[in-house]
């Protein structure tokens, strides 16, 4: 018995110490990891372990959920296999929040407008969203930027007494313009003049160095260049009851019409929206805001359309308007000189006549006498026999 009980001692001490010696420390023991697959380790000490080409179960801090990548056993982010959480989509294997669908529409330079999405506005137009009605996109005007001179030689002398809204030739040509508008001054009428004139005036270089035709010869040829179109239209403007100045540019040694519009700040959109609809879509209104109002060019000779001129000769310019000089001769038999915007039965002191409808100032320094000016010497006076007297 005693021989039984020695036997179950020894026993018990290899069972308590190995016969094969002490267990490894844990550093040493064989790792969880299964062999051919990835390990994540988490922030909060946790280990996660990916099959090869699986994604994890749990989402990383940017929404991606990790891939195991089989050919390298390292851990991924690829949202085209593993997708992303709700409200983020998959941009180039990364996770982005998702856009609305009114930021997917803006971010793609659309306009977003009653929950759709429209195409962009061309080049020269503005995307407008009514609260009632449907969105449309609104030709944007040009506001010209410009340096003015008024009623200034040689071009006041060469072009006012040309436009003439009296003459019968040019009342029956406004007439028979707007015949299709008939009834009170409307913008349907400007266009129906712009038309007309466009049809029936071939453009022509007129070589007259610089002097423009009577609206009635230009009507008689049935051809004109800038100037001569520029006259026309402002006289036929004029004698439908409409406001009109001829604008010459000397360095684009171009002219045209403008056409006044109404007071300065009014809205130009109806207009251009107007222009877009006669003309067609695409276009770009340019006007002038001057003298407290706004006027909108009409120029058939180098544009397609009011509020259209030639490209070079838009944006800052130097430009001469002029107005007509019949209207003192037609209305007041006694008074058919225009000065200053006045009429005069006889020029002015201080001024001569330049045509047989204005006057012009006499140079500084010198007196006006006998429709002459005359400029005395120092020292000296102007009599009233316009000779010149010393001072005693």
């Amino acid at each position: 018995m005693a021989n039984w009980n020695k036997f179950l001692s020894i026993i018990l001490v290899l069972f308590l110490f190995g016969c094969c010696g002490s267990f490894p420390p844990a550093s040493e023991q064989p790792s969880s990891v299964l062999p051919g697959h990835c390990t994540i380790n988490w922030s909060d000490d946790s280990q996660e372990t990916v099959a090869p080409g699986t994604c994890s179960e749990t989402m990383n801090i940017d929404e991606t959920y990790p891939y195991c990548n089989p050919s390298t056993l390292a851990i991924e982010n690829n949202c085209d296999v593993c997708g992303c959480s709700s409200g983020y989509a998959c941009k180039s294997g990364a996770c982005v929040k998702a856009l609305t669908p009114q930021q997917g529409c803006e971010n793609s330079g659309s306009s977003w407008c009653n929950g759709q999405c429209y195409l962009p506005c061309s080049s020269g137009q503005n995307f407008e969203c009514p609260l009632s009605g449907q969105p449309r996109c609104k030709q944007k005007p040009n506001n010209f930027t410009f340096t003015s001179y008024e009623n200034t030689e040689p071009y006041y002398g060469a072009f006012c007494d040309k436009i003439d809204p009296y003459d019968l030739n040019v009342r029956e040509a406004a007439s028979d313009a707007i015949r299709k508008d008939p009834g009170s001054y409307s913008i349907n009428q400007l266009f129906d003049i712009y038309d007309w004139v466009t049809t029936n005036i071939i453009y022509q270089n007129v070589p007259l160095a610089g002097i423009p035709y009577h609206p009635s010869q230009t009507l008689a040829t049935k051809s004109g260049d800038c100037k001569n179109q520029a006259v026309l239209i402002a006289s036929m403007v004029r004698a439908i009851g409409g406001t009109a100045k001829v604008v010459v540019d000397p360095s684009c040694e171009h002219a045209y019409a403008i056409v006044h519009f109404g007071p300065s700040g009014r809205d130009m959109d109806s207009f251009t929206q107007a222009v877009a609809a006669h003309y067609g879509s695409g276009v770009s209104v340019s006007y002038f805001t001057y003298d407290g109002g706004i006027w909108v060019i009409f120029d058939p000779a180098g544009g397609n359309y009011p509020g259209d001129t030639l490209a070079e000769c838009s944006g800052n310019r130097e430009l001469h308007f002029i107005t007509s000089c019949l209207d003192c001769s037609n209305q007041y038999a006694d008074a058919p000189y225009t000065f200053g915007d006045k009429c005069y039965s006889q020029c002015p002191s201080g001024t001569i006549t330049a045509s047989q409808y204005t006057c012009k100032p006499c140079p500084e320094g010198s007196y006006s006498c006998n429709n002459h000016c005359l400029t005395c010497d120092a020292g000296s006076y102007l009599g009233t026999d316009c000779m010149c007297y010393r001072y005693h």
